[in-house]
């Protein structure tokens, strides 16, 4: 059984949380990933039909479907009845018309083209006219400023930094769809692209924003390219996107959710959209939905053999009769939208259709889309932790900590139900003595957790330098057990920590880097490290000289005179963020693992963490080879492994072939399975992306 309730506001609980709200790493941090793309799509269902383009057929599919879906929203045309030209450049007269027909599925009123077609821009002549008022009406939204106060330069190919600016400007100008974010809500916690130090701040800005909103990707890991010019398949990734985040969606009626896979007894969004035609936002249609729980071995099909509902076995979600269209039904709002939270306790199918006042639904003719929902496993245990930085020993008397406690499923996944009790006992102490104990019940929140603060000013009982301990523990879990961030049980289901007035002092060293591998190139490959140095506090520490040293000569290496010290260019001061970083090329063609364990601080003890090994790989060589897997990079779809003889490196793709010991596996399951310090075997047929490579797991 399932309820549905009308959606006003609903927030996704993105990830377990390891680290929460306050983070004391410095600002230049990043996970290198967007953290706000649109949860929905304007490329779905009849948008990504074939438009009949013969050459785009060997790009990758998220291309074709770009493609294909701006050719739907008629936003391309192509370069022929046959053809779009992918690899061509696009030039600034094309993105005036890209933009200015994406505006109306896009929400946007565009102003009628002035009487000076394009205002005062005196190259723009010998255009067309629909390009003309393409530029014009461009001008008058703000979102392009021209090339000077009289030019457009209309035959000029677009750069990755102007196609940042324009869909930035087009974005603040859209309204927001369902699972979208508005540009100035996006919080760009990214900085990883090295080459936008010297763009304009609004470049800077704007590629940062983008970036966390999943319009726009690097060149790289750390580069962005702004510079570069801009291809037709490049465009129709981004402007697809961008849309994403608007109110644009196909015509006829699109159904999506956040995810098919529910949390069982909690709930999981739903978002009907209906669209005319010209995809215009049809308000006000009667929508009717009825569900179909998943059947088990003793049930029968939902649909008689005339395609009709078996009334026995579906029910009404809205309305008095399931797959009638009925007064009873709900309707879409100003947008065309319908949204709900629908309560999912079981597995099910919903569908959903609309059409004319008592309609009947029929499964050969009417056009309908389902969603199939999967209810997950109920919470395992309680995860608890807190916003402390993980190497942190202590914290300052008059600082605060805040303490999570998430519902988690058995994998370690957060369970998002509301209500669930938890009793807690919070006890001080101080110089042996109890200085305070609070015992309360707390009921998580629609995302499965709870939240405490606690602060100690100074210590009750003893000297000022006294040290005080807070015992955190869970009295009650309904059963279910508690654990770390590590997911170890806490035997007693209690956490401590240390408020101290202790004067600050180096204890890590945290070593990171951009990329864990590089191929080793003898004409030079570029590495880059950074070390963070913080306190026992887990703030960072400014001022003291870290020796970056390796055991790789032809990479960081030592100082030649004394291998104790760092060579000169490596010795570095830490920032008032804690870092000090190091660039370095490496000019040798041989494979090897750059270990940098022996990095230390100037006249100071600390511990040396994180990143302590760079691997400079090879190409797996074609054939067998074996080895222990040191890394796999997940968002580069690159293993890395056998250490020893290389290391080598391999991209893997779901062509491939995979097996778990000596038993093929799904493409999914392989990847679930496999971890660092596994056996991988792999039977390299070549590096090209067409070519099919077998991989084995502990063979």
């Amino acid at each position: 059984m399932f309820a549905v309730s009308r959606r006003t506001t609903w927030l996704v609980a993105a990830a377990l949380p390891v680290l929460l709200a306050i983070s004391i790493l410095p600002a230049s941090a990043w996970n290198g990933e967007a953290d706000e793309p649109a949860l929905y799509s304007a490329c779905v269902g009849p948008a990504l039909e074939d438009a009949g383009f013969t050459d785009i057929r060997r790009y990758p599919a998220a291309t074709r479907e770009a493609i294909n879906c701006l050719a739907h929203y008629q936003i391309t045309f192509g370069t022929s009845r046959s053809t779009f030209a992918p690899e061509a450049l696009v030039r600034r007269k094309h993105m005036a018309l890209f933009l200015v027909r994406a505006a109306e599925p896009a929400g946007i009123d565009l102003p009628r083209p002035s009487a000076r077609p394009a205002q005062e821009f005196t190259d723009v002549q010998g255009l067309s006219i629909r390009a003309r008022e393409a530029i014009d009406q461009l001008l008058q939204l703000d979102i392009t400023q021209g090339k000077t106060r009289n030019t457009f330069d209309p035959n000029a190919p677009v750069t990755r930094r102007q196609m940042a600016l324009f869909l930035y400007r087009f974005l603040d100008l859209a309204p927001v769809g369902p699972g979208g974010i508005d540009v100035e809500d996006a919080f760009p916690d990214d900085r990883h692209f090295e080459d936008l130090r010297n763009q304009p701040l609004s470049v800077y800005d704007a590629v940062r924003t983008l970036f966390e909103m999943g319009v726009l990707e690097g060149t790289s890991s750390t580069t962005f390219s702004p510079g570069r010019k801009v291809t037709r398949a490049e465009m129709a990734l981004a402007l697809t996107r961008m849309l994403g985040h608007t109110n644009a969606r196909p015509a006829g009626l699109t159904m999506q959710t956040d995810g098919v896979v529910v949390d069982a007894e909690a709930d999981a969004e739903v978002v009907i959209s209906v669209r005319d035609r010209w995809h215009r936002p049809v308000t006000d249609a009667l929508v009717d939905i009825f569900e179909w729980p998943v059947p088990d071995s003793r049930r029968v099909d939902p649909f008689d053999a005339q395609g009709r509902c078996e009334e026995d076995e579906i029910r009404a979600t809205f309305g008095n009769d399931a797959c009638v269209i009925d007064q009873s039904d709900d309707t879409t709002d100003a947008d065309g939208n319908l949204e709900y939270d629908v309560f999912v306790d079981e597995d099910l199918t919903l569908w959903a259709w609309t059409g004319d006042l008592r309609d009947r639904f029929d499964l050969d003719r009417t056009r309908y889309e389902s969603i199939e929902f999967t209810a997950v496993a109920p919470p395992d245990a309680i995860q608890i932790t807190n916003d402390l930085h993980p190497e942190a020993t202590k914290v300052m008397y008059g600082d605060s900590v805040t303490f999570t406690f998430q519902l988690i499923d058995e994998d370690g996944k957060p369970v998002r139900r509301e209500d669930e009790e938890i009793e807690i006992r919070l006890e001080e102490t101080s110089n042996g003595q109890l200085a305070n104990r609070d015992t309360d019940t707390y009921y998580t929140d629609s995302g499965g957790e709870v939240t405490v603060r606690y602060r100690i000013s100074r210590p009750r009982f003893g000297t000022s330098d006294t040290e005080s301990t807070l015992d955190v523990e869970v009295l009650d879990s309904s059963g279910l057990d508690v654990v770390d961030k590590d997911m170890m049980t806490i035997p007693t289901s209690t956490v401590s920590l240390v408020w101290s007035r202790d004067a600050r002092e180096p204890t890590t060293l945290i070593l990171s880097q951009t990329l864990a591998y590089h191929t080793a190139e003898s004409s030079g490959a570029r590495n880059r490290v950074t070390a963070t140095l913080i306190d026992q506090y887990g703030d960072p520490v400014r001022g003291e000289t870290v020796h970056f040293r390796s055991d790789d000569s032809a990479g960081v290496g030592a100082d030649s005179t004394d291998p104790n010290l760092a060579k000169e260019n490596y010795r570095k001061d830490t920032s008032r963020r804690g870092e000090a970083t190091v660039t370095y090329v490496r000019n040798l063609g041989t494979a090897g693992v750059e270990d940098f364990a022996t990095t230390f601080v100037e006249d100071e003890t600390v511990t040396v963490k994180g990143m302590t090994k760079h691997y400079w790989v090879l190409p797996a060589p074609q054939g067998d080879t074996r080895g222990d897997l040191v890394l796999h990079d997940t968002r580069r779809s690159t293993f890395v492994y056998d250490p020893t003889n290389g290391p080598y490196r391999i991209a893997y793709d779901s062509r491939d072939y995979y097996y778990d010991g000596t038993g093929p596996v799904g493409y999914d399951v392989f990847l679930e399975r496999v971890m660092e310090g596994d056996i991988l075997r792999a039977e390299v047929t070549s590096h090209r992306a067409s070519d099919v490579n077998t991989f084995t797991r502990n063979p």
